[in-house]
């Protein structure tokens, strides 16, 4: 049995899947395998597939007798593997040389059922920097361990770890289980979304490692990232909304729906406002008819205008602010910004000094953990003294 399984789907990248092949195969860890699921492309990606896997056995190839989109794929993948362990490499994405190598030792000892670990994001789109930069920030990685049975809504609803499923390792078993819950829809938007929401329900522990970059995600060679987009990928876009009733249903046949529910509407609105910006990068004459189609897949008119409304506030030239406690919370390190922003979801009906105290108690704890080991025993002796007590 090898030890990491790397599934590629794929689907007209023939420009960049030789890179990315070359990219897996070249791990310096060389007890891997690699599945290609070419979902019956057009294009030379199937030749390219094909003269690799004749030079190595590692490699092997899986394509279905239809186009049945990337969520589709990758669950064809992870079926057939036979690793420990299991990655997600998009077809026009890269890894770095050393990348399983690293993440071998990683797990050698005890395994969490997700390991995330940081991605060099490259901007090739020549759209605007600063929507790079926002990228940037959102695919800001969490260091330090979670064990919860609410993963989920610590990815989705405090949005203490991004949704994608690049840049994470993966539990064969558990990853072929959610695999089996996943509806035979095609889907092209929010697919990461759909199978990472429910592999979180049956995960339960969670860690993020730092040090090297080791996933290269190419901003820009793929459906995200465009500067302007057409109606036809404006469509794809809105695809992403597909999965809001197939994870109600999912939530339901687990008999855990009132657990979640407040998660998935949060989903829910986050969905409706990624189509919105889409929609915003639309030409003027294209925008009446699609945002009929928007509001009819949605199928809640208030809500979509509601997050139009917010979006094109959030365009608007601001004043730079001198304090701006959101933008502090953002920048901070990912412990003590995901503290107060959980403090912050949970209590932002009652807002009171006793959760202000705990938001800030955890940005210390967590700032605390962070610290060498001989600082954190001077710390600790500190405190004795000031309490009178011997050191702890």
């Amino acid at each position: 049995m090898n030890v990491f399984t790397i599934v590629i789907p794929v689907y007209n990248v023939e420009a960049y899947l030789a890179e990315t092949i070359e990219s897996v195969l070249n791990q310096t860890f060389r007890d891997i395998e690699v599945i290609c699921v070419d979902d019956c492309s057009t294009d030379r990606s199937a030749e390219i597939i094909a003269d690799y896997a004749a030079r190595d056995n590692r490699l092997r190839c899986i394509r279905p007798d239809q186009n049945s989109g990337s969520a589709r794929a990758r669950a064809l993948g992870t079926m057939a593997a036979t690793g420990q362990f299991i990655l997600y490499v998009d077809g026009d994405d890269t890894l770095d040389p050393e990348a399983c190598a690293i993440l071998r030792k990683k797990i050698k000892k005890s395994p969490p059922d997700v390991l995330e670990f940081k991605e060099r994001l490259v901007d090739v789109s020549g759209g605007d920097p600063d929507a790079f930069k926002d990228m940037e920030l959102y695919q800001r990685f969490f260091w330090g361990r979670l064990k919860s049975d609410r993963l989920v809504t610590e990815c989705v609803a405090y949005q203490t770890f991004p949704w994608t499923l690049h840049g994470k390792v993966f539990k064969a078993d558990i990853a072929k289980r959610a695999s089996e819950k996943m509806a035979d829809v095609r889907i092209v938007m929010a697919d990461d979304l759909y199978f990472l929401f429910i592999y979180l329900f049956y995960a339960r522990t969670f860690r993020g490692i730092g040090g090297k970059r080791l996933y290269h995600y190419y901003v820009g060679r793929g459906i995200t990232g465009q500067p302007v987009i057409s109606r036809s990928t404006f469509d794809k876009h809105c695809g992403q909304l597909l999965i809001i009733p197939l994870l109600e249903q999912f939530l339901k046949s687990e008999n855990a729906w009132e657990t979640f529910q407040d998660t998935h509407e949060k989903m829910t609105r986050e969905l409706h406002r990624n189509c919105v910006v889409s929609w915003m990068l639309l030409d003027e004459a294209d925008r009446p008819a699609a945002l009929e189609a928007l509001i009819t897949l949605a199928r809640n008119a208030s809500e979509i205008e509601k997050q139009i409304e917010n979006v094109e506030k959030a365009q608007l030239p601001k004043k730079k602010k001198i304090f701006d406690p959101w933008e502090i919370c953002y920048r901070l390190p990912k412990n003590m910004g995901r503290a107060l922003r959980k403090a912050y979801h949970k209590q932002k009906k009652y807002l009171n000094l006793r959760s202000i105290y705990w938001a800030i108690y955890r940005c210390i704890y967590a700032f605390y953990r962070r610290l060498p080991e001989g600082m954190r025993r001077m710390i600790r002796s500190i405190y004795g003294k000031l309490r009178g007590r011997k050191q702890i």
